[in-house]
């Protein structure tokens, strides 16, 4: 049975805390503050970034991935910061962290959104080859703005996208 792609409720904010927690115990760094994540944090983050959205992947009434991501000031127009991208352990393998992503992907082309970046802690090298296959390039000496990574422990990732309005203005200006 494939998990159901639905968007993210506040409701689901406890389960999936509970699912982030589980799924980063193995293999986030054990120092990132991912690990010290609460409900009240989770909670919190919806409050101070109200355009923050997020998506999950159910089945049978368990979720089994989620993810949200957060328009960010400052890291220029057009911006999605890629966040809190989870799979349970049991459910690994089976590409739902590509599933997630292709559909934020395809939410933020059709918003006009230009860039996904996203954060990866140095003990978390596991989700590398998946991002690269996907496009995303590695920024240098770029900052991960959330949390308590620093800039020597959080790889920062970008991908750049081709949005319907840029593709017609590049048809225009071939014409």
């Amino acid at each position: 049975m494939t998990p159901s792609l639905r968007s993210l409720h506040l409701e689901d904010l406890e389960r999936m805390t509970t699912l982030m927690l589980l799924a980063w115990k193995d293999t986030v760094d054990p120092r990132s503050s991912g690990h010290r994540l609460t409900l009240e944090e989770m909670r919190s983050i919806f409050v101070e970034h109200p355009n923050t959205v997020g998506w999950v992947l159910e089945q049978a009434e368990k979720l089994v991935a989620s993810v949200y991501v957060t328009p960010r000031a400052g890291t220029g127009a057009g911006v999605w910061w890629v966040r809190g991208l989870a799979v349970h352990p049991d459910a690994r393998g089976q590409g739902l962290a590509r599933r997630l992503l292709e559909h934020i992907e395809a939410q933020a082309q059709g918003s006009g959104v230009l860039e996904l970046r996203l954060g990866v802690g140095q003990y978390n090298r596991l989700p590398l080859p998946m991002y690269k296959k996907m496009g995303y390039s590695t920024v240098p000496d770029a900052i991960y703005p959330f949390g308590s990574q620093t800039p020597s422990s959080a790889q920062v990732l970008r991908k750049t996208l081709k949005t319907a309005t840029i593709t017609g203005l590049n048809a225009l200006s071939e014409n």
